[in-house]
């Protein structure tokens, strides 16, 4: 993947994070708090766990809509099975990236899916 792919794909990891966040961050924002690390949270390592966790979001929708949009895939069995193992890695990374924005709105970990 080129720079300019990467950056693009990082920026629209950033934008989706960001809306997840929106209401929230009103709220942090009325509350006086202007940037996320000064939100109150745990620190680890002299960072926010906030800032880690949204970090960790951003880095991990940037990895499944890169898998998404530029897997190249074959059709031989082989290919078919590495698509397959693609696609339980791309729904691992948006599950850490619903995880961390959960984390940090002090929501639970909720997965739950319909059968």
């Amino acid at each position: 993947i080129t720079s300019t792919r990467l950056a693009h794909v990082a920026t629209g990891a950033v934008a989706h994070v960001t809306r997840e966040l929106e209401e929230w961050q009103k709220a942090q924002s009325a509350a006086g708090f202007s940037i996320l690390a000064e939100v109150p949270a745990a620190t680890i390592n002299g960072e926010s766990v906030n800032v880690w966790h949204y970090r960790n979001a951003v880095y991990s929708a940037t990895r499944a809509l890169i898998l998404e949009r530029w897997r190249d895939v074959d059709t031989t069995d082989k290919g078919d099975r590495r698509a397959d193992a693609l696609d339980e890695q791309m729904e691992d990374l948006w599950r850490d990236v619903r995880w961390s924005v959960a984390d940090i709105l002090g929501r639970p970990r909720l997965f739950a899916e319909l059968v």
